[in-house]
């Protein structure tokens, strides 16, 4: 459920890796648990290499971690 794999390009979500581990957990009477939902070497590069090769700035990071979060 890292941020580089649930979103690997901006704007576009991959939840399939997450859902397959939630019913696995489900079939076999498991719980799951989250853990770190960002990490800062598991970050996405469209991300850590900017926007149109400029840094993200603060406002738009702090939008973009609102979006991934509440997604």
């Amino acid at each position: 459920m890292k941020w580089q794999v649930v979103e690997p390009t901006r704007g576009t979500f991959d939840w399939s890796g997450g859902d397959r581990l939630v019913q696995f957990a489900q079939a076999h009477g498991q719980l799951v648990r989250g853990h770190v939902l960002l990490w800062h070497n598991q970050l996405p590069t469209w991300l850590t290499d900017g926007v149109g090769e400029r840094p993200i700035g603060n406002d738009q990071l702090r939008a973009l971690l609102h979006q991934h979060i509440t997604r």
